[in-house]
C-alpha cells in the first residue's frame, strides 16, 4: 500500500483513539478531514465486481460528490494519488443530471447554491433511480438515510467526538458490493442497520 495512504489511515486511527482530547470546535473543523479519509478507506475495504460499467474503471477509482462539495482541500489532497493499482479521480455534480458513473457517490448534506433547493433525501432518491443496479457505493451524511437505501451513512457524534457510520449491508449486496468484515467490526464506530419497511 502506498506510504501516503498508510499515513492517512494511521492518522484516522489515531484521531479516532484520541478524540476525547478534541475541543468541540476542533471536532467540527476536523469533521470533513475524517470523512474524506474514510472515503478513501472505503476504496480498500469494499470489493467491487470485476470489470466496470464505465471506461477505464480498472485504472481509476472514481469518487463523485453530489451537491455542494464540503471537503475542500481534505479530499483534493487525495486526487491523483494511487489506490492499489488505480488512481483516485474526483468528479463533482451540482445535480444528478450531471452524474457520470463512479465507484463511490457521496451525497452532500448541502445543496449546490446554483441549484433549486432540495433535501439530501431528495438527492438520495434521485441518485438511487439514476444508478439503478450499478455497483456504486452510495455514501450519505444525513439522519436515517442508510435506512432509505444509502449503503453507508456518516453520523457526526459531537458528544463522543467521533464520526460514526451506519451501514446497510443489504443495499450494498443489491449493488453487487461486498463490505469487508474489517470495516463492519469497527466497534463503537459502525452500526449495521436495516431499511425501513
Amino acid at each position: 500500500m502506498a506510504r501516503w495512504l498508510c499515513t492517512a489511515l494511521l492518522t484516522l486511527a489515531v484521531g479516532c483513539g484520541a478524540v476525547t482530547a478534541w475541543a468541540e470546535q476542533d471536532f467540527l473543523d476536523l469533521e470533513y478531514e475524517r470523512k474524506a479519509t474514510y472515503l478513501i478507506y472505503f476504496g480498500i475495504y469494499v470489493q467491487w465486481p470485476e470489470g466496470g460499467n464505465f471506461p477505464h474503471a480498472e485504472e481509476r477509482f472514481v469518487i463523485g460528490i453530489l451537491g455542494q462539495d464540503p471537503f475542500g482541500r481534505h479530499l483534493r489532497a487525495f486526487e491523483g494519488k494511487p489506490l492499489g493499482n488505480k488512481r483516485i479521480v474526483i468528479h463533482r455534480f451540482a445535480s444528478i443530471d450531471e452524474y457520470r458513473p463512479c465507484h463511490l457517490l457521496f451525497i452532500s448534506d448541502r445543496a449546490d447554491p446554483q441549484q433549486a433547493p432540495e433535501s439530501s433525501q431528495d438527492r438520495l432518491r434521485d441518485a438511487l433511480r439514476r444508478v439503478g443496479g450499478d455497483p456504486v457505493l452510495i455514501v450519505t451524511e444525513s439522519a436515517e438515510l442508510a435506512r432509505r437505501g444509502a449503503m453507508i451513512n456518516f453520523v457526526a457524534d459531537v458528544e463522543d467526538r467521533l464520526i460514526k457510520m451506519q451501514i446497510n449491508r443489504d443495499a450494498a449486496r443489491r449493488a453487487g458490493l461486498d463490505i469487508s468484515a474489517r470495516l463492519l467490526n469497527l466497534r463503537g464506530i459502525v452500526a449495521v442497520v436495516e431499511e425501513n419497511g
